[in-house]
């Protein structure tokens, strides 16, 4: 049976990084497609649209920390203050090693926390990881 795509937003300022993550969906023959948000406003302004049914709503999220205008932690925030995301698993994919952050994060409902890896395997592994954590294993 084919696996329906998955949707996924993902809200990082650093573009190589989202580029990266494409090619290890594509490697790792995952379907899915993204909409790729460069600070947390744009995450929000998206999601906006997609309760006004204007945009299809992704069915999970990726967020860096360290984004402009609206870091992931208020991203997080918003989304699980909202009825029709909250539910939706929240993933931080973050430079930071910071105990307090990864501490916070959780804190406010992600269902997981990673570390940004140096190289394309370690970012496979980690997004493995988070499919199998939401029961969509790559």
């Amino acid at each position: 049976m084919e696996r329906r795509p998955t949707f996924i937003l993902i809200g990082d300022d650093d573009t190589n990084q989202a580029e990266l993550i494409r090619i290890a969906f594509e490697r790792g023959k995952l379907p899915g497609f993204f909409k790729i948000c460069s600070d947390g406003l744009q995450v929000i302004r998206f999601l906006e649209q997609a309760d006004d049914g204007k945009v299809a709503a992704p069915d999970l999220f990726l967020l860096d920390l360290n984004m402009p205008l609206m870091n992931g932690f208020q991203v997080l925030s918003w989304i699980r203050a909202h009825q029709k995301h909250k539910t939706k698993p929240v993933f931080i994919l973050s430079s930071s090693t910071e105990e307090q952050d990864k501490k916070r994060a959780h804190e406010l409902g992600c269902n997981d926390y990673f570390e940004k890896p140096a190289t394309l395997a370690g970012l496979q592994n980690v997004l493995s990881n988070l499919f199998t954590t939401v029961g969509t294993p790559i």
